[in-house]
């Protein structure tokens, strides 16, 4: 079982909405669950081979942060923890909350 976790940028959280959309019609067969956590979202996949896996999640700002951190996107096996990869990503935003 492989685990996507989305940490979110400083300032955003998970659109409520969308993650109840992920949940009634998952965007792949192998994805078995999406949970939650403060403002993490895990999606637990059955299995990830060589081809993309791609899951639409809508954010929102829920407070304007001046500088905001950066989220954090990690790939990990739910049994082996050490086998796992990361990425940083931000938001270009404009204007205020």
């Amino acid at each position: 079982m492989a685990v996507i976790q989305v940490r979110m940028v400083s300032g955003f959280e998970a659109d409520a909405n969308n993650i109840r959309t992920l949940k009634s019609r998952p965007p792949s067969p192998y994805l078995k669950r999406i949970d939650e956590e403060g403002k993490d979202v895990f999606f637990y996949f059955e299995q990830l081979g060589h081809e993309d896996t791609c899951v639409d999640l809508l954010v929102r700002r829920d407070v304007f942060v001046k500088e905001p951190r950066d989220g954090v996107i990690t790939v990990f096996d739910y049994y082996e923890k050490a086998l796992s990869t990361s990425q940083l990503y931000n938001f270009e935003c404009q204007g205020v909350a």
